[in-house]
């Protein structure tokens, strides 16, 4: 009698470290899915980074070729220094 009810309980907790086995093998696959979003994310955001540079220069390089070398200064486009972005970009002020 006694025997039974420990095959009963080792089965139990055989069964119960399957499904805890089973429970971490899909949390990994979450996490590994999880992380290729991320790191997709994260390649859009260089491309639309790099992307801005890109055509930040080009709008300069148009400016030099419109209004010439001397209109390079901020304050000929109506900007100043405190206009300045965390990026070095101005912000128009109206």
């Amino acid at each position: 009698m006694w025997g039974v009810n420990r095959r009963a309980r080792t089965e139990r907790a055989k069964q119960s470290i399957d499904r805890a086995r089973a429970e971490v093998e899909a949390l990994r696959s979450a996490l590994v899915a999880t992380e290729a979003r991320a790191a997709a994310a994260e390649a859009k955001v260089s491309d639309a980074q790099a992307r801005i540079a890109a055509l930040t220069l080009m709008i300069e390089k148009l400016r030099r070729a419109l209004y010439g070398r001397r209109s390079e200064r901020p304050d000929a486009y109506g900007l100043s220094a405190e206009g300045r972005t965390s990026r070095g970009a101005y912000v128009v002020r109206g």
